[in-house]
């Protein structure tokens, strides 16, 4: 597990799509602050539910959970699960390796993921201001640090669980913009789908 506070964000502007917008699933109180959490390929909105009541923060703290737009169908996910694009992870294998490496990729379908992601921020009520922590796991991790990374969308802290970096020469570009943006990476060492050497190399990054 690595814990960062640190550099990141830069300023674009976002083609939203104009016949799609998320459905969300809300719980908690009205905030602040209000925690907005992308769940991963395959998964669902309602699988952060279990979360809600383990997280540490205040009673009025608010949840939003984002279902992505696009469902699974056996082979490419299970059945009546939801993805933020298609995953064709097999088709990112160097030769002699095991896991892949999106770094150098801009994943088809990354753009309108979170173009929609960003119009949510843009749109959210904020109960008196209040704060917005964007997080995510997985494949949900990637579309908030393109966020984070490619925007000025206004968030108060960015979590990012077994993710992965994905057009890191843009995400790189926005460090700077994001300085003293407090970042918490995690990421399991014996991920079986992505790798923890992509995550360890991004928090190196971030604390640079």
């Amino acid at each position: 597990v690595a814990a960062v506070s640190g550099a990141t964000g830069a300023v674009a502007a976002l083609d939203v799509p104009r016949t799609s917008r998320l459905d969300t699933l809300v719980r908690g109180g009205e905030g602040p602050p209000t925690l907005i959490l992308l769940h991963g390929y395959g998964a669902k909105a309602e699988d952060w539910d279990p979360f809600t009541k383990t997280i540490a923060v205040p009673a009025h703290a608010r949840f939003v959970f984002p279902e992505a737009p696009e469902a699974t169908v056996p082979p490419d996910g299970p059945l009546g699960g939801r993805a933020w694009w298609r995953l064709d992870l097999a088709s990112h294998l160097a030769p002699d390796t095991r896991l892949p490496d999106l770094a150098d990729t801009h994943p088809p379908g990354l753009d309108e993921a979170a173009a929609l992601v960003h119009s949510l921020l843009r749109n959210l009520p904020r109960a008196r201001g209040g704060p917005v922590v964007l997080g995510g796991f997985s494949q949900g991790a990637m579309v908030a640090g393109d966020l984070a990374f490619t925007t000025d969308d206004d968030i108060a802290a960015l979590v990012l669980l077994s993710g992965t970096p994905v057009d890191e020469t843009a995400w790189r570009r926005g460090l700077a913009r994001r300085r003293g943006l407090p970042v918490f990476v995690a990421h399991g060492r014996a991920d079986p789908t992505l790798p923890f050497a992509a995550s360890e190399r991004l928090q190196r990054e971030l604390a640079a």
